[in-house]
């Protein structure tokens, strides 16, 4: 069995990654072998760095503990820098890869990820825990058993409040958009089929005198191609 590596300690890698690898481990112990490796230039800078866990200061010094042929990878460095983190993982031969989303935030970056599986062929997975939730499966079979007739209409409504994160300089979320409305849109596309945007727009997030532009609610419509509509609206 291959051993998690984890590329990035903030909230993602280890309040969430490390913590789901944990509850597995805890229920299968012999699934894999050795510590959790990870990846962090500032190790332990917003929460302790755990016994179980090997840190890095980087990519090399891991792949010598732990080569890619061994090796799960787990990505949750923030969404502006992931095209350079997957390119640096690829060209060290890394090919198992977990990403965290969004697995790009624009077009740019969404072609920079395409050109490196083109070139080295790397298995993404893109964490999508909503559209794989027991919840998300007992819609799925209620709006295939045509119960309540066929669906009209979703509408996703999410308030999450993270002004301390989104005031953060190296909070790495361009906008609103790329926070947690992903989520809502992987859902949505898994329960209602494919989608074209019908409409999109953000706020700007606005506390005393500062402002970060587009990091306070998105809103997006989408049409789905047997006629659903769906809003989402992430504050």
């Amino acid at each position: 069995m291959k051993q998690p590596l984890i590329v990035g300690l903030g909230r993602a890698g280890s309040g969430l990654h490390l913590r789901a690898l944990r509850t597995a481990r805890d229920r299968s112990p012999d699934l894999w072998r050795g510590p959790v490796v990870a990846v962090d230039p500032r190790p332990g800078e917003r929460a302790p760095v755990p016994d179980d866990v090997t840190v890095t200061p980087t990519l090399d010094e891991a792949r010598a503990l732990l080569p890619p042929e061994r090796a799960v990878v787990h990505v949750c460095t923030p969404p502006d820098s992931r095209p350079a983190v997957l390119a640096e993982l690829c060209a060290a031969g890394y090919r198992d890869l977990i990403v965290e989303k969004p697995l790009a935030t624009g077009d740019r970056e969404r072609a920079a990820v395409a050109g490196l599986r083109a070139r080295y062929g790397p298995r993404l997975a893109v964490v999508a825990h909503w559209p794989a939730s027991g919840l998300a499966d007992r819609l799925r079979a209620l709006i295939a058993s045509g119960t309540l007739g066929p669906l009209l209409r979703v509408d996703v409504t999410q308030h999450k409040p993270r002004f301390t994160r989104s005031l953060r300089a190296d909070d790495g979320h361009p906008t609103a958009f790329d926070v947690e409305l992903p989520h809502s849109l992987g859902l949505v596309l898994s329960l209602a089929g494919p989608a074209e945007v019908a409409g999109a727009r953000l706020t700007d997030l606005r506390l005393g005198e500062t402002v970060r532009p587009g990091l306070g609610s998105a809103h997006l419509e989408l049409l789905h191609a047997d006629g659903v509509r769906t809003r989402i609206h992430s504050d």
